[in-house]
């Protein structure tokens, strides 16, 4: 049984301090492109897409940072270009490949008769995954995807214990 648990993409948002960091944060290795409600700048070094929303210039948006070597590359890009106020984790995607079967009815009553953190939904003719829906999401615990195969994926932590402890409670379940 192989597995192997990665993040896929992260979303951060950092608050700055500057009139305009559009503008400030483009250079050779991006490309700016303009939208109705924002600017949207892809930089190709760092592969990843800052987001700039024209009603909250302040704030920038970090997403597809695959790579823990990526964030600080991304960090020290925004405070080079901007006087970086704050930053937070807003989302994240970690994902787990596996290659174990399980059948998600039996999985679906076992969480519903034995875990209370969580609210299963299975409608296999809409999508073939239960979904693991936290009761306390304001508090950023994470959503699991479960698939037939035993992999999963775990959405939304904003917190590296929350996420371990999602990623603790599935192999739990996936295990018994």
């Amino acid at each position: 049984m192989a597995s192997s648990f990665q993040c896929r993409n992260l979303k951060m948002s950092f608050t700055v301090k500057t009139k305009s960091p559009h503008m400030k944060l483009a250079d050779s290795n991006s490309e700016l492109s303009t939208r109705h409600v924002s600017y949207i700048l892809r930089n190709f070094e760092l592969d990843c897409v800052f987001t700039i929303y024209k009603h909250n210039p302040h704030q920038v948006h970090a997403t597809g940072i695959r790579k823990k070597t990526q964030l600080t590359q991304i960090l020290s890009y925004i405070d080079s270009r901007c006087d970086m106020i704050s930053l937070k984790i807003d989302n994240s995607l970690f994902s787990c490949k596996r290659s174990n079967n399980i059948n998600l009815y039996n999985t679906l009553k076992r969480v519903r008769e034995c875990y209370t953190d969580y609210i299963p939904s299975y409608s296999e003719q809409i999508f073939n995954a239960l979904f693991l829906k936290p009761k306390e999401k304001k508090v950023g615990n994470p959503t699991i995807i479960l698939y037939h195969n035993s992999s999963y994926v775990i959405l939304g932590g904003n917190c590296k214990s929350k996420v371990k402890r999602a990623n603790c409670f599935i192999k739990e379940l996936i295990e018994k």
